[in-house]
């Protein structure tokens, strides 16, 4: 009567031990979630240096990958009667990777791929480019510093493409368009989920 009562215990024992060890931990220094924001600016390229304000959010896919939504509104005072805008809307994957285990530093590249929407604020005689919308893409590298479990700084600087559309207020141009090659930086403030 005993052994019975002694190997249903031990059973049911076992098997919630064993149960209970199938959840598979995420690392601590791997969120699952983030959402950033924080300073943007470009340099270089057909409109010059721009700069404004950078949001966006990221979800982990698994161990190391994430997928990336990014949104910046870049400005500058190039127009002679008004400010030119852009905003930069980008998604793709980033590749993040601590230093070290348990380590607070963490580096990542990503690409990212979009729409970038240009309006000039000056007048039509005034304007380089017709206010449009392009395919833009940016390759970036960056660093994670972590200040606390849900909070960390960031900073991103890599290379960003983008086209734009030739002034036609005195008639047709050639070329219609115009590459445009710049560097991109941002500084952001991380909150972790």
């Amino acid at each position: 009567m005993y052994d019975r009562k002694f190997i249903l215990c031990a059973l049911l024992v076992c098997s919630t031990l064993g149960w209970s060890q199938t959840e598979v931990k995420k690392p601590a220094n791997f969120p699952t979630a983030e959402l950033f924001g924080g300073f943007a600016a470009t340099a270089g390229g057909a409109i010059g240096a721009a700069w404004d304000w950078n949001a966006g959010g990221d979800l982990r896919l698994f161990h190391p990958l994430f997928v990336v939504g990014d949104v910046a509104v870049l400005s500058n005072n190039r127009s002679a009667s008004g400010n030119n805008s852009e905003t930069l809307v980008l998604a793709g994957p980033r590749y993040r990777i601590p230093l070290a285990k348990g380590s607070r530093l963490a580096v990542f590249g990503e690409g990212l791929i979009g729409r970038e929407i240009f309006r000039n604020g000056g007048q039509g005689y005034t304007w380089e480019f017709n206010n449009d919308s392009n395919l833009a893409y940016a390759l970036d590298g960056g660093a994670d510093v972590g200040l606390s479990r849900h909070l960390a700084v960031r900073g991103v600087a890599g290379y960003l493409y983008n086209r734009f559309t030739n002034s036609t207020f005195d008639g047709p141009v050639s070329p219609a368009t115009v590459g445009n090659n710049r560097l991109r930086v941002t500084a952001d403030l991380v909150a972790r989920f």
